[in-house]
This record gives structure tokens, C-alpha cells and sequence, in this order.
């Protein structure tokens, strides 16, 4: 049988084979130098974690003389036809939707990029701006700092907010000068506007260029064809083989009736027995009136230079010249709807909100960051106690 036994001071228990004793040592007090220990310890660890950091970022902000300035500016693409103006394509575009709205999406890597960087530092300076010996040590450039570094730091002084439901573009430019902040501000737009530019002529490039080459192609044919009808001109000495053809036809037909004429006279002749000279005169006249007629039909009609055979190139030429007028025309007009179409699809930047002047500085603000750092330190002082406690707590119940 078990039996629970107290220990007391100075009291022993009889060992016994037959029974088990178990003993139940109580907890000992706390000592009196750990419970001043633990009163002294939470002081010093409020002091250190929160009211040293706190007081650190408040002598921080009243002391810095080279604080940071900043200034916004927000804008919007838009299309001349009016399409990215759906608040609808924005939700298309961020599900992944169209392709028309993903231009912010290029220009604010655009801004954040090498190129951006490198015309911002030709335009206004920017290297030498964030480079001095009197400015803030930990948010000026180091003078030595290298291509890269100088990009971060730029990529750290643009903040570049995209708008995808809205369509709008925010820039923050932040400078030691509020006159560089809002003069930064000013040049990114200049060269968004740029690059928008930039993709609308090769837009206009791409959808133009086929119908250009269609339009040149149809007048080297007009040009072929007109030099073919010159070229057979000059060869036949013919300005018009059609007119040339109507004219022989008429002269067929007149010597046809001046034929049928003499025949009317002698038979009138031989009607009247009248067998003389003048009836041998009207036979050789008629007579050799049938030969020439003879003679102008096989001319016309027979041989690769009778006017029928050209007139027959003639027509051929003519009408390869008139399917070339048609060709250019239609590549024209096709041209014309190129660049209309191109027009449309035209976009521009539309300011919404335009840089200004800071009149305050930023950073370090006494009345937003001194606050903020007595918060973030206080909360990890309260993590530091819950630790501390769970700790002590975990020691005491092993």
C-alpha cells in the first residue's frame, strides 16, 4: 500500500520492504534576489527596446538638415478611340484579358528602367544631386557607388503606382530639393509621353507598311504599263491603231461605193450598147478599185503588222494599263483606311494630377515617424515580455 507522507525538516521515514512511500517535496519560495531581479529587468528593457529607439529617431528628425522631399503626379493612357476608357478593360487586363491596357504596364518598368535613369541624370543632374558630403548620411549616394548601386538608389527615389481598374499611373519622385522632386516628376511624364509616342509611330509603322508596299507595288505596274504603250508607239509610229482601223474601214467603205457607182454606169453603158472607150475607161477604173480594195483588206487583215493584229496588242496593253489604274487605286484607298485605323488606335497621356512644389519635407517627419517608432518598438517589447514570461513560466513547471 502507498501512503503519501510529508517530508518536514529533520524527520526521516523507516524503510519498509512491504510498503512504497512516496514523498511529496513542496515548491520553495522564490528567492527574494530573483523577484528584485525581475523588477528591475522590465525598466530596463522598456528603456532599451522602446524609449532609446524613440528617442534616437526624434533626435534623428530634429537634427537632419538635408530631409527628403516628394511630389506626385498621376496620368492615364488613353486611345483615340476611346477603347482603354472602359473601367472593364482594366479588370480584363488584370486577369490576364486584351492586350490594349498592358501599355502601363510598360511604361512604368519604362520608368524604373536604365534608360529612364540615364536621360533623368542627363537632363537634370541626378547623380550629382544625391551626391555631397552635407546631405544625410543614410539617404544620400555614396560617391564611389557604382552603376548599379546608382540605378537602385534612382529606383528607390521613383515609386511607381499602377492603376490597373482606373487606367492611371502615379509617380512619386522623392529629392533633397523640393524644386528637383517636382522637376523629376516633370521629366518622367515628358518621357512616358515619349515612349508612347514612340509606340504609336511603330504601331503606325506596322499596319502602314503592308499598304504601303501594296501601293508601291501597283505603281511600278502603272508605270510598267504606261511605258509599254509608249514603247509600242514609238515602235509603229501609231498614236491610236483603233482610230487607225476606223479610218481604213471608212476608206474601204468609200471606195466601196465609188466601186458600186462605176458598175451602175456601165451597166447603164452596156444598156444602151454603148461599147466604146468610155466603157473600157469605167472597167479599168473599176477594176483597179477592186484591186486596192484587195489590197487594203489583206493590209488589215493579214501579215503581224496589219492594224487588226495591232490593235489587238494595242487593246492588250491598254487594258493591263487600266487594271494597274484600278490596282493603285484600290492600294490607295486600302492605304488611306490603313492610317485611319492607325489614327484610331492613337494613344496619348491625359494628366489627372499634376506635379507641385513640395512645401515640407517628407522624411523624417517628427509627427508621423517618432510616433511610428515608439509603436513598432512597443509592440516588440511586448513580444520580448510574452517570450520572457512563457520562458520563465516553462523553467518553473520542469
Amino acid at each position: 500500500m502507498t501512503s503519501l507522507v510529508p517530508k518536514t525538516e529533520g524527520q526521516e521515514l523507516a524503510p519498509d520492504d512491504s510498503q512504497k512511500v512516496s514523498v511529496l517535496v513542496p515548491r520553495q519560495a522564490t528567492h527574494p534576489m530573483r523577484r528584485r531581479r525581475r523588477s528591475w529587468l522590465s525598466p530596463v528593457l522598456f528603456a532599451l527596446i522602446v524609449l532609446l529607439p524613440t528617442a534616437i529617431a526624434a533626435n534623428y528628425t530634429i537634427t537632419n538638415r538635408s530631409p527628403l522631399y516628394s511630389t506626385e503626379v498621376s496620368f492615364a493612357v488613353r486611345a483615340a478611340e476611346g477603347g482603354s476608357m472602359n473601367p472593364l478593360g482594366g479588370v480584363a487586363a488584370s486577369m490576364g484579358i486584351g492586350g490594349s491596357d498592358n501599355d502601363i504596364y510598360a511604361i512604368g518598368s519604362y520608368l524604373r528602367s536604365p534608360a529612364s535613369f540615364e536621360r533623368l541624370d542627363e537632363q537634370l543632374g541626378f547623380v550629382d544631386h544625391a551626391i555631397g558630403p552635407d546631405l544625410d548620411p543614410f539617404t544620400r549616394l555614396d560617391a564611389d557607388a557604382n552603376f548599379d548601386s546608382r540605378l537602385s538608389y534612382f529606383r528607390d527615389s521613383v515609386s511607381v503606382q499602377l492603376g490597373v481598374v482606373e487606367q492611371l499611373i502615379t509617380v512619386t519622385t522623392w529629392a533633397f530639393d523640393p524644386m528637383m522632386a517636382n522637376q523629376m516628376a516633370v521629366a518622367l511624364v515628358e518621357l512616358s509621353e515619349e515612349f508612347i509616342n514612340n509606340l504609336n509611330s511603330r504601331a503606325e509603322r506596322d499596319i502602314v507598311k503592308f499598304a504601303e508596299r501594296e501601293l508601291e507595288s501597283a505603281r511600278d505596274l502603272v508605270r510598267n504599263s504606261q511605258l509599254a504603250v509608249a514603247r509600242w508607239r514609238n515602235t509603229l509610229q501609231e498614236l491610236d491603231p483603233t482610230a487607225t482601223a476606223a479610218s481604213q474601214q471608212l476608206l474601204l467603205s468609200e471606195m466601196g461605193k465609188e466601186l458600186v457607182e462605176l458598175r451602175t454606169q456601165m451597166i447603164r453603158l452596156e444598156n444602151q450598147g454603148i461599147t466604146g472607150p468610155r466603157l473600157q475607161d469605167l472597167r479599168s477604173q473599176a477594176d483597179a478599185l477592186e484591186e486596192q480594195m484587195r489590197r487594203e483588206r489583206l493590209s488589215m487583215f493579214e501579215g503581224r503588222s496589219s492594224p487588226v493584229e495591232r490593235m489587238a496588242e494595242y487593246e492588250r496593253l491598254v487594258v493591263e494599263q487600266d487594271i494597274a489604274a484600278k490596282q493603285y487605286d484600290g492600294a490607295y484607298r486600302a492605304l488611306a483606311a490603313a492610317r485611319q485605323d492607325a489614327a484610331r488606335q492613337t494613344k496619348y497621356l491625359v494628366v489627372t494630377s499634376s506635379p507641385t512644389v513640395p512645401q515640407s519635407h517628407s522624411f523624417p517627419r517628427l509627427t508621423t515617424h517618432v510616433p511610428l517608432t515608439f509603436c513598432v518598438t512597443f509592440v516588440i517589447f511586448l513580444i520580448v515580455r510574452f517570450l520572457m514570461v512563457l520562458s520563465r513560466d516553462y523553467r518553473a513547471v520542469r
